[in-house]
């Protein structure tokens, strides 16, 4: 509820005339940010401007097997084995990805990379692409090999300005949301394939992050690789981003959905190992720490 006389005052008006709102300012309007009915918080009961956000911590891990030391072998694994590409700062000629932005920085890229050069997919199905496409298609191209690519994108304005030509005709990039994709696409994905995920972050009726996680995960065959963009640790989201006003909440359900389905392993968690053994890193790639990202596999 608002919570100021003025504020309460102008919510009452809507109340009595939101029948001659249009639909979706009438639900706006019947259950404000932050009433119990609301899945949006009221950003302006949130305290200060600190780091912290109530009932969001280490706590709501508890328990998901986080597998601190088999994910610490892995990353081992990697960095011994699959050092970071030279990946330039800006844009370049050699190379579609470049390290001077913030959709996809440097530890995710890492990672990316050195997932794909170990574990040789065949196939790789993205949703939501960009510059992690960019990594992928470099990876392959400077350790002369192959997989076979399908973008699901249906804003490709990013995508396409980094593709070459080449890479857009031996690709299939479908432009369309990932609801709207036949099921086939998914159940092609073998044994060390990939299915790269970086969505709305948003779980409601219809969304993709529910069909991901409802109709999508469940059906994959075992030890394809599952990679989930922009999930942290150990709170949800950047505090800075949830006072900003974003709603995302895919973490959470993302959660719910590994405590229910103990086939599914957490192999590789960003944010969680800068936390867990950052000695690992400094030794190996100090980079990782300055922003450990948001990927999870």
């Amino acid at each position: 509820m608002p919570h100021s006389f003025l504020s309460e005052l102008i919510w009452k008006a809507l109340q009595r005339c939101r029948h001659w709102l249009p639909a979706n300012l009438r639900g706006a309007v019947m259950y404000p940010p932050g009433h119990f009915y609301s899945p949006l918080l009221d950003v302006g009961s949130l305290e200060g401007s600190g780091a912290a956000v109530p009932f969001d911590g280490e706590e709501y891990w508890e328990h998901l097997d986080l597998r601190p030391k088999a994910q610490r072998e892995y990353y081992a694994e990697l960095l011994e084995r699959f050092p970071f590409l030279p990946f330039p700062k800006r844009k370049s000629a050699a190379y579609r990805y470049f390290t001077e932005q913030d959709w996809f920085v440097p530890s995710d890229a890492f990672t990316l990379s050195a997932v794909i050069r170990k574990e040789h997919p065949r196939r790789i199905v993205e949703v939501g692409s960009g510059f992690s496409s960019a990594v992928m298609l470099d990876t392959l191209a400077h350790t002369q090999s192959t997989a076979q690519f399908t973008f699901i994108e249906p804003h490709p304005d990013r995508l396409n300005a980094l593709l070459t030509l080449s890479d857009k005709a031996a690709s299939q990039i479908l432009v369309q949301p990932v609801q709207e994709v036949p099921l086939h696409v998914f159940d092609a994905l073998e044994a060390q394939d990939l299915l790269v995920i970086d969505s709305s972050h948003v779980a409601k009726i219809g969304s993709d992050v529910t069909f991901l996680l409802l109709r999508i995960l469940p059906r994959l065959k075992p030890g394809v690789f599952v990679h989930f963009h922009d999930v942290f640790y150990p709170a949800s989201y950047p505090a800075g981003w949830i006072r900003e006003g974003r709603a995302w909440n895919e973490s959470l359900f993302l959660r719910a959905f590994l405590l229910g389905h103990s086939q599914f392993q957490i192999v590789a968690f960003n944010a969680y190992a800068g936390c867990a053994f950052p000695g690992l890193f400094r030794e190996k790639f100090p980079a990782f720490l300055k922003n450990t990202g948001g990927s999870l596999w």
